[in-house]
């Protein structure tokens, strides 16, 4: 086997190691189909190209009620072990409503913005901590089912829901009321205050890509369900 031949082969096997649960019969195949290419620059080109399996993160599809249901216990544990983040937001608001670093009107402003958002977000966090306990034993399957799929609906009408948005408008608050209460405006320190937009970007992904991995996990969720019945 040539250099370029070993090369190609090593990255598709990384690739099949690296592929995502849903993804690994797609790099598989990819790698079986190299193996029919004779040309050995060819076979390097096809396996470079196979590095984008590693670009899709696909979940293992949930063939078995017993899937769904050890899904759905994860997810109750989650809910059941809650955070602390809420008191960390209603800090922070409280810092910023009672005692303001700056008096500078555009500065002062921020900061009062800042608490406004960490407010609203501690009060969410709180109440969406309480919810959390409200969550299946785990040992009525029936019951951890319904839950699960109650729970994957919700996330998918994210978006619907009106105090959804109060809570994205509320972190669009927090990054942009930590920009003026810093500096007072927005050019005085781009790296600096260019952080908040960067933590509000990433959110914001991070929240799509949960929302679509939720979207596929409610749709095998029902069809699994309805093969059952």
């Amino acid at each position: 086997m040539s250099a370029i031949r070993g090369l190609a082969v090593r990255i598709s096997t990384l690739v099949v190691r690296c592929a995502s649960p849903g993804s690994k019969e797609w790099a598989e195949a990819l790698a079986a189909e190299m193996e029919f290419i004779e040309n050995d620059w060819s076979a390097l080109a096809w396996s470079l190209g196979s590095l984008r399996v590693l670009l899709h993160h696909r979940e293992a599809p949930g063939t078995s009620v017993e899937d769904l249901i050890r899904s759905a216990k994860k997810l109750a544990d989650a809910r059941r072990a809650g955070n602390i983040a809420w008191i960390i937001f209603l800090g922070q608001a409280i810092h910023f409503a009672i005692f303001p670093e700056s008096r500078e009107p555009l500065q002062h402003f921020g900061q009062e913005l800042t608490a406004v958002g960490c407010a609203v977000l501690s009060v969410w966090m709180f109440f969406d901590q309480r919810r959390g306990r409200k969550v299946p034993d785990g040992h009525d399957s029936a019951e951890m089912l319904s839950f699960y799929r109650t729970e994957l609906e919700r996330a998918a009408g994210f978006l619907r829901r009106p105090a959804s948005w109060i809570v994205l408008m509320s972190f669009g608050c927090v990054a942009m009321g930590w920009t003026l209460g810093e500096s007072g405006s927005f050019v005085a320190h781009p790296f600096k205050h260019a952080l908040p937009s960067v933590l509000l970007v990433g959110f914001v992904l991070l929240f799509m890509h949960q929302r679509r991995s939720g979207l596929r996990q409610l749709a095998r969720l029902r069809a699994t369900l309805s093969e059952q019945e």
